[in-house]
């Protein structure tokens, strides 16, 4: 992992789980001993963590998992007990099955805490046909050119910059057609736009983005419809404004991440400084450590938000709690571009919490499902992906 820092430990399960599995190097190792001896949150957690398996397996490092008949799928009746927790905990497999994945793959468990029960996921290899369809990057300027950012520099591109190691577009200001522009980010994709006030946005997956290549000299305004997480650059003498289809965020300069996927609502987390939420219904100023949900329809609500895991898609793993099918299916849809169906309607009553690992191939995600729960899936002549 290159060396733990306290602010890489929002997650702490996810190197919770490492721990117990043996596969964390020395160095991290002593540092999250370090933490649970002296942080008194942390070792709360730690404990906590440690309650949800039995004392056999966190002595032998899971031993008991070596032997492939002892792994056993979750059944229709034991989905329905009230003794299920329905919770997703990611966790590395044993060191030892390391080298059968892509580095760092997350495994997906079903535990049933009040049983001690634990099971397993099948330990497979991603499909040899990648579901995943390759997209490019467009920008559309205000001038009508249309610029392939996948393409090498062409004379459409003279003043674009696209940095493909660094997944950075950037402009020069000379000679920059007036008016907006449009970045569309394809699923699968993310990107970062550096404006020309050095502000600086990193775009999530299926996102439009609206701005212009110069900012007029009293206003800086963008639209956004999708996700990204802006880092503002400060200017008091010309507010800085970011409008979405249910409402804007007015900002000098801070830093905040606004999803706006759904065009009813939007969700503002602010990280540092201080914006306001304005919509049809009202308005809020925004604190750090809180996030404002957002709609035409309705009043502003305003929560605490001392976590980030509305920040983890900038790391590639995206979080859900007690989210239902259709929420995941957005995600994956978003995220590897591939369409997914539905096809059968009481899937949509399962609930989980969990995470998906966007560096790892989508067939890793879709096995470990059918493989704990009695969802499965199949794949169409169209490569798109069906749940039965």
């Amino acid at each position: 992992m290159g060396g733990l820092k306290r602010n890489d430990l929002v997650d702490i399960e996810y190197y919770f789980s490492q721990k117990l599995a043996g596969s964390l190097s020395d160095k991290d190792l002593i540092y999250i001993n370090t933490l649970i001896e002296h942080d008194a949150e942390i070792n709360q957690r730690w404990q906590d963590f440690c309650a949800d398996f039995n004392e056999s397996d966190i002595s032998n490092q899971f031993s008991r998992l070596d032997d492939p008949h002892g792994w056993k799928p979750i059944t229709t009746a034991q989905l329905g007990t009230k003794t299920m927790k329905g919770r997703f905990l990611s966790v590395l497999v044993n060191k030892k099955y390391v080298p059968v994945y892509a580095a760092a793959i997350l495994i997906a468990l079903f535990l049933l805490r009040d049983q001690g029960s634990l099971f397993i996921p099948r330990k497979i290899q991603p499909l040899n046909n990648e579901l995943t369809q390759q997209d490019t990057f467009v920008l559309t300027l205000a001038d009508g050119r249309v610029v392939d950012l996948s393409k090498p520099d062409g004379e459409n591109r003279q003043g674009i910059h696209y940095n493909s190691h660094e997944k950075l577009l950037s402009f020069d200001p000379g000679g920059a057609p007036t008016g907006n522009n449009t970045l569309k980010v394809p699923a699968g994709k993310s990107i970062s736009l550096l404006l020309s006030d050095g502000s600086k946005m990193m775009v999530n997956s299926a996102t439009e983005i609206i701005f212009p290549i110069i900012f007029d000299e009293r206003k800086r305004e963008v639209s956004i419809n999708g996700e990204a997480y802006l880092t503002v650059a400060k200017d008091p003498s010309r507010p800085f404004t970011v409008h979405t289809r249910s409402g804007e965020v007015q900002v000098l300069g801070t830093e905040f991440n606004l999803n706006s996927y759904d065009p009813a609502k939007m969700t503002v987390t602010l990280i540092q400084g201080s914006v306001k939420v304005v919509t049809s219904k009202g308005q809020v100023t925004l604190k750090p450590g809180t996030r404002a949900i957002a709609g035409k329809q309705n009043k502003i609500i305003v929560e605490q938000n001392m976590d980030s895991q509305a920040l983890s898609w900038k790391k590639g793993v995206y979080y859900f709690h007690n989210s239902d099918l259709k929420e995941i299916k957005e995600i994956l849809e978003r995220w590897y571009n591939i369409e997914i169906y539905i096809d059968n309607p009481s899937l949509s009553n399962q609930r989980f919490t969990g995470a998906i690992d966007k560096t790892s191939n989508v067939s890793i995600f879709l096995e470990n499902l059918t493989a704990v729960t009695t969802i499965r899936y199949s794949i169409d002549s169209a490569r798109n992906v069906h749940f039965n």
